[in-house]
């Protein structure tokens, strides 16, 4: 079982049908951080309506009420379950007459995790100025990740270099999908890469000249995945910098 902890960030009744009327919720334990571990059989309590409290439910009516909860779950290749159960009983004397429907639950999943790591560097260690050359951007996802999707990729070059070609994709090991069309502006090349199966690594290269000028200049790739559908486990692996020696040649 994967570890988590939840808390109650707001609780409040909504949309009363019928004669129905929202009173005031008196017993919650918002802010409060519970570990989901069951006591004697019993459950962590968001928040309760007592007896006490006198709400009553006319007939042919109906309440509605919205739950705020901050889950935080460690990290899984797999999706994450989290259940949040209500239940409700009659108080007084009257007799339900369906016991059945006093009780329900929603299971959510939580995205599971992705590792990414991404690695840029030069063709050559070095090049002369205005020489022609290719940066290249290996992206890989781990072997114990999950599936990656909708992952946001950006490539920022130095602005001395100058992009003379439209980059290229291919996949060079496990399945995944790589994007023909990346979008160039100026000194960046952007693009969204729609799949990348764990294990799986693309090689992505950015054709560019060197500027007519000596020094050491750098390049910088980026690869996100999208947070509604991944958790990445290291984000620090997500960047990669690199840079390369420009020389000027002297008679």
């Amino acid at each position: 079982m994967i570890a988590y902890t939840s808390t109650l960030v707001s609780v409040n009744c909504v949309s009363p049908t019928g004669t129905a009327s929202c009173f005031e919720i008196l017993n919650t334990h918002i802010g409060a951080e519970l570990g989901g571990i069951t006591e004697s059989g019993i459950f962590d309590t968001f928040w309760e309506i007592l007896p006490e409290d006198d709400w009553s439910l006319p007939a042919n009516s109906a309440v509605t009420f919205e739950v705020a909860v901050l889950w935080n779950t460690d990290c899984s290749v797999n999706p994450n379950p989290v259940t949040n159960a209500v239940v409700v009983d009659n108080p007084n004397s009257n007799i339900d007459n369906d016991l059945g429907d006093n009780e329900a639950e929603v299971v959510t999943f939580f995205a599971p995790c992705v590792d990414l790591v991404v690695q840029t560097f030069p063709e050559f260690t070095q090049v002369n100025v205005n020489q022609a050359f290719d940066w290249i951007i290996d992206i890989t996802n781990s072997e114990n990740s999950s599936d990656a999707i909708n992952i946001a990729f950006e490539d920022t070059l130095n602005d001395v270099f100058t992009i003379t070609g439209t980059p290229t994709c291919v996949v060079t090991n496990g399945i995944a999908t790589c994007n023909t069309g990346l979008d160039i502006t100026t000194n960046s090349v952007t693009g969204t890469i729609a799949n990348m199966d764990a294990g799986s690594t693309i090689k992505i290269r950015i054709p560019v000249t060197a500027p007519s000028f000596g020094g050491a200049y750098n390049n910088i790739a980026v690869a996100t995945p999208n947070e509604d559908d991944n958790r990445e486990v290291s984000p620090e692996t997500n960047t990669s910098i690199s840079n390369i020696q420009v020389v000027t040649l002297s008679l």
